[in-house]
C-alpha cells in the first residue's frame, strides 16, 4: 500500500474540516464499552451533554487546541452521585460524527501484563497513551510507553542473505524489537521480521533476508516491543482524539469542564 503524505498545512486543514463537521452540534459522554464504530448504537448510559461552539478548535503543527474553552456543562440524573466516562461522540442533528476517548476509560482495555494479544489493530491503553497491535504475540511485564511511530534508513551494502544487515547510519529511534520492512523491493524482507539485536549500525534480524537489498532501497522500522523478541508489536496511535476532563467522574448536577480536545495527525504521514 503506497504511503500517503501531507504536508503541515495539509494538515491543519484536515482538522479545521473536523471542527466544521462537529462544530454547533453536543458531546455526549458516556459510560460502559466503547463502540467499535460510530455506526454502533452507543453503549451504557449518558452522563452529560455539552454543547459545542460552532469554531472548537484552532489548528497548529498538525494539533488542536481548544477555542473557546473551558466547555461547561452538568451532570445528568443516570450519572448518579459519580460514574467515570469512557468515550464520548460528537453528535450532529442525531448523527454521530466523531468517537473519542475521554482519556480515563480503556480504548478495548486496558494493557495487562503475559497477556497473549491475537488480533492485529486490537488497542489498548497503556501510560496515558493508546496502541494497536501491529504483530501478534504476549506481553511483557512493562506497559508500552514510548510514542515511537517509525523511521527510515538504507543498507550500506547490498545484501540477498543471512540475518545481518548494516545501516549506513542508525536512525533516531531505533530499538530491539522493532518490525523492519524494505519498502522498495517488499520481497526481500518477510513479513512481521524484527530487528532482534542493534549493536551500532550492525542489526540481526528474526527472519533470514529473502531477497536483495539494494543501498538504493528504503528500510523503515515501526512498532514498540513490550517483552520477549521476536513477538508482540505495538504501535502508537497519536491520531487517536482524546478528551481533557476536569474529572473522570461525572455526577448529577456537578459542573463538569472540557479542559481540551486532542486531535494529532500521524508526524510520519507529514511529507
Amino acid at each position: 500500500m503506497a504511503q500517503l503524505l501531507v504536508n503541515q498545512t495539509g494538515q491543519d486543514n484536515v482538522l479545521a474540516t473536523l471542527g466544521t463537521l462537529v462544530g454547533g452540534g453536543t458531546l455526549d459522554f458516556y459510560s460502559g464499552a466503547i463502540p467499535a464504530t460510530t455506526t454502533l448504537a452507543a453503549s451504557g448510559t449518558v452522563l452529560a451533554t455539552v454543547a459545542v461552539p460552532a469554531t472548537p478548535w484552532t489548528e497548529a503543527a498538525g494539533s488542536t487546541t481548544i477555542a473557546s474553552g473551558p466547555w461547561t456543562t452538568t451532570g445528568l440524573t443516570a450519572a448518579g452521585s459519580g460514574t467515570n466516562a469512557t468515550f464520548a461522540r460528537f453528535v450532529v442533528g442525531g448523527v454521530t460524527m466523531m468517537q473519542v476517548d475521554v482519556g480515563f476509560g480503556a480504548q478495548n482495555g486496558a494493557w495487562a501484563a503475559t497477556t497473549a494479544y491475537a488480533s492485529t489493530g486490537a488497542t489498548v491503553t497503556a501510560s496515558g497513551n493508546v496502541y494497536e497491535v501491529l504483530k501478534a504475540g504476549t506481553s511483557g511485564a512493562t506497559p508500552p510507553s514510548s510514542t515511537f511511530v517509525s523511521a527510515t534508513g538504507a543498507a550500506s551494502a547490498a545484501v540477498s542473505s543471512g540475518t545481518s544487515l548494516v545501516l549506513t547510519a542508525a536512525p533516531a529511534g531505533l530499538a530491539v524489537g522493532q518490525l523492519i520492512a524494505d519498502t522498495t523491493t517488499p520481497a526481500s524482507i518477510a513479513a512481521n521480521t524484527q530487528v532482534t539485536v542493534v549493536s551500532g549500525t550492525t542489526l540481526t534480524l528474526s527472519n533470514a533476508i529473502a531477497g536483495t537489498i539494494a543501498t538504493t532501497d528504503t528500510l523503515t522500522f515501526s512498532g514498540i516491543s513490550d517483552g520477549a523478541v521476536p513477538g508482540l508489536v505495538w504501535g502508537y496511535l497519536n491520531a487517536v482524539p482524546t478528551i481533557g476532563m476536569s474529572s473522570p467522574s461525572i455526577s448529577n448536577g456537578s459542573t463538569l469542564s472540557v479542559t481540551a480536545v486532542t486531535l494529532s495527525l500521524n508526524a510520519a504521514n507529514q511529507g
